[in-house]
């Protein structure tokens, strides 16, 4: 997670690090960009869409479901 408008950290070093570790779909790397926030703003931009992100991809290599299992 990473917000396109941060000055500390630019968005670029977290698409690097994506490609680097092999971002090709595969569902253990995953990169989302929430537009126009600043350093360790997405939450505080977009909390609904930041919950999901962690949740689905939490689930995804974890294989958790909401019944705990």
């Amino acid at each position: 997670i990473h917000g396109t408008g941060d000055r500390f950290v630019p968005a670029d070093c977290s698409r690097e690090i994506y490609a680097a570790c092999g971002g090709d779909g595969n569902g253990r790397v995953q990169l989302e960009l929430f537009p126009g926030a600043a350093h360790g703003i997405s939450f505080l931009q977009d909390e609904d869409r930041y919950k999901q992100v962690i949740t689905e991809f939490s689930r995804k290599v974890t294989g958790w479901d909401s019944a705990g299992n």
